[in-house]
C-alpha cells in the first residue's frame, strides 16, 4: 500500500508525509536554517526592527515577520515599530494595521452603514406589501396606474365632413 503523497507548500514538490511535518526535507532544512539566523539577528546582535531582522537573514521581509509572529519569543524582543494605514500618526496595534482610534471609527462607521442599509431594506418591503394590497404608494405611480387606465386615441368630436 502506497502512502498518501503531498505537495510542498514552498516549492510545489511532491513528497511522502510524515508525522509533524508539512514540507519537504530540503525545504524543512532552510526554513530550520531561516528561523536559526532570525533567533540569532535578534538575540546576538540585537536587531528590534523587522527590517533589520530580514536585512541580517537574508530573507523576505514578509517571511522574516511571518517567523517572529509564530515565536512568541521573539515578537516580544522586536518591536515593529508600524504606524496606522489609516491616520500615519498613531501607533497600530499588535497584528494589526490600524490604532485603536482608527478602528472604532472604522467600527462606528460601519455600523452606520448597517442600519442605514438596514432602513432602507426595511423601506422597501413595506412599500412591496403596500403595492400587493393595492395602496397608493406615491405620485409616480398612482399617474402610471392612471395612464394605462386612459384610452390610447381619442374619438373625434366631429362629424367626418361638416368641417
Amino acid at each position: 500500500m502506497a502512502p498518501e503523497l503531498m505537495k510542498c507548500p514552498s516549492c510545489g514538490k511532491v513528497y511522502a508525509p510524515r508525522a509533524g511535518k508539512y514540507m519537504c526535507a530540503q525545504c524543512a532544512v532552510r526554513r530550520m536554517r531561516i528561523i536559526s539566523l532570525v533567533e540569532e539577528a535578534v538575540e546576538k546582535y540585537g536587531k528590534s526592527s523587522p527590517e533589520d531582522v530580514a536585512a541580517f537573514a537574508g530573507v523576505p521581509l514578509h517571511e522574516a515577520k511571518a517567523i517572529i509572529n509564530e515565536s512568541g519569543f521573539l515578537s516580544s524582543k522586536v518591536n515593529p515599530d508600524l504606524t496606522c494605514v489609516r491616520c500615519k500618526q498613531r501607533p497600530a496595534q499588535p497584528h494589526a494595521e490600524y490604532c485603536l482610534l482608527c478602528r472604532l471609527e472604522l467600527n462606528r462607521d460601519l455600523d452606520s452603514a448597517r442600519r442605514d442599509l438596514a432602513a432602507k431594506v426595511a423601506s422597501n418591503a413595506k412599500r412591496r406589501s403596500e403595492m400587493a394590497r393595492g395602496r397608493p404608494t406615491g405620485l409616480t405611480s398612482e399617474m402610471g396606474k392612471k395612464r394605462a387606465l386612459a384610452v390610447v386615441r381619442r374619438v373625434d368630436p366631429t362629424p367626418k365632413g361638416r368641417y
